[in-house]
C-alpha cells in the first residue's frame, strides 16, 4: 500500500476529488516535472492564480500541491506502473476521475522523471565500489554457557565522487575510496537478503 488514510491524506483526497479534472491534470504535470529538480512548481503569482481558478485558500491549496507532490513521490520511488498506481489511488479514496488524472499525467511522465532521479543518484555522495566478505566462528552466552556463534563480515569499498581540485588538469570530479566493514548474525543476514531481494524486484520493474 504506497497511501495511508491519514487527517492530512484524507482532507487532500476530499480537494483532489473536488477539481475540474483538466485543471486538476495541468497542475499535477507540473508538479512531476518539477520533482526530479526538487523546487517549487509554481511561483508566487502562479500560486495566486491557482487559488482563484480552484476557489481555495493558501492552505488548502498548499495541502492540494503538497499531497499531489507525495503521490508522484511515491510512484516513482516505488516504481510504480500508471494502472497500479490508479489502482492505488483509488483504494485510497479519490475519486475515479482524479485517479485517473493522476495515473494519466503519470503514465505520460513518468520515464523522464524516473531517468531524472537515475542520474541524480549517479552524483549521490557514496557509491559501492567493491565487496568481500569473511565467515568467522565465534561464541555466545547461553543460559550460563557458551555456544558456537557464526557471524559474517561485509567487507564494503565505498566510493565518493567529490568536485577534483581547481588544480587538476581534467576538472570535473575525482573519487575516493572509503574501506567500511559491517558485521551481521545470522539473523541479521537473513533480513539483509530479504530488503536486497525487495530492491532487486523494484530494479527489475524499471529495466
Amino acid at each position: 500500500m504506497l497511501f495511508t488514510a491519514t487527517k492530512r491524506w484524507t482532507a487532500a483526497v476530499a480537494l483532489i476529488n473536488a477539481a475540474e479534472p483538466a485543471p486538476l491534470s495541468k497542475v499535477l504535470a507540473r508538479l512531476l516535472k518539477a520533482l526530479p529538480e526538487k523546487k517549487e512548481a509554481f511561483s508566487n503569482a502562479e500560486t495566486e492564480q491557482l487559488r482563484e481558478a480552484f476557489g481555495l485558500g493558501e492552505s488548502d491549496l498548499e495541502l492540494l500541491l503538497g499531497v499531489g507532490a507525495f503521490i508522484f513521490e511515491q510512484a516513482a520511488y516505488s516504481i510504480t506502473p500508471p494502472e497500479t498506481l490508479r489502482t492505488e489511488l483509488l483504494d485510497a479514496g479519490l475519486a475515479e476521475e482524479a485517479a485517473l488524472a493522476c495515473s494519466t499525467v503519470w503514465l505520460g511522465g513518468a520515464a523522464e522523471c524516473v531517468q531524472a532521479l537515475k542520474e541524480r543518484s549517479v552524483l549521490a555522495p557514496a557509491s559501492l565500489a567493491g565487496l568481500d566478505w569473511q565467515l568467522r566462528l565465534g561464541t555466545a552466552h547461553s543460559n550460563g554457557g557458551r555456544t558456537p556463534a557464526g557471524h559474517a563480515v561485509l567487507q564494503l569499498e565505498l566510493e565518493n565522487q567529490v568536485p577534483a581540485s581547481s588544480a587538476s588538469a581534467t576538472g570535473g570530479v575525482q573519487a575516493t575510496r572509503t574501506p567500511v566493514q559491517v558485521q551481521l548474525d545470522a539473523e541479521a543476514m537473513a533480513g539483509l537478503l530479504r530488503k536486497l531481494d525487495v530492491i532487486q524486484g523494484q530494479m527489475d520493474r524499471l529495466s
